[in-house]
């Protein structure tokens, strides 16, 4: 894969406006909290998009849920798709990003640099997309940036602006 998968996964993640939220007031912005990928596995009626893209490659909601529920085996690029998955559902549905769309758009452009689900990456390339995962698992446990959502209760997606 070439060098040029991260300006393009970072161009990706500007215009779904993952990387800068839109302008606006702060204190009209919520800031959200987060959920665990096994609360968007199990809970596809309230997601707040019908398709998503990793690493380069669309998806739909119905693959997506398929990602998620299909066992990793130990291969790093379903780890880091589960979580990968659950952080953009969790930005799409008011989670503040600053704190993780750099690590966003990192999991992005290494998943499309080891050749997308399945490749079974190994060495440091494997721990690179494993540390990736780890941000990514604590940023939805609420353990970093938002706090983890009570009760499982997602908040609407902020206002258009």
């Amino acid at each position: 894969m070439s060098r040029n998968c991260f300006p393009l996964a970072v161009a990706a993640l500007l215009l779904a406006g993952l990387l800068f939220p839109p302008a606006g007031p702060v204190e009209a912005q919520e800031t959200g909290c987060a959920l665990t990928q096994g609360y968007w596995r199990n809970h596809p009626d309230v997601w707040p998009a019908d398709a998503m893209t990793l690493g380069g490659a669309g998806y739909t909601k119905d693959q997506l849920i398929l990602i998620l529920s299909t066992p990793s085996r130990g291969d790093a690029t379903y780890i880091l798709a589960y979580q990968l998955i659950a952080a953009k559902l969790n930005v799409m549905s008011g989670a503040d990003s600053s704190g993780i769309a750099a690590t966003i758009a990192n999991a992005d452009a290494w998943l499309a640099s080891v050749g997308g689900l399945g490749t079974s990456p190994t060495g440091a390339i494997r721990d690179t997309g494993i540390a990736y995962a780890s941000q990514l698992d604590a940023f939805n446990n609420g353990l970093s940036g938002v706090p983890h959502c009570e009760d499982g209760v997602v908040p609407p997606p902020p206002p258009p602006v």
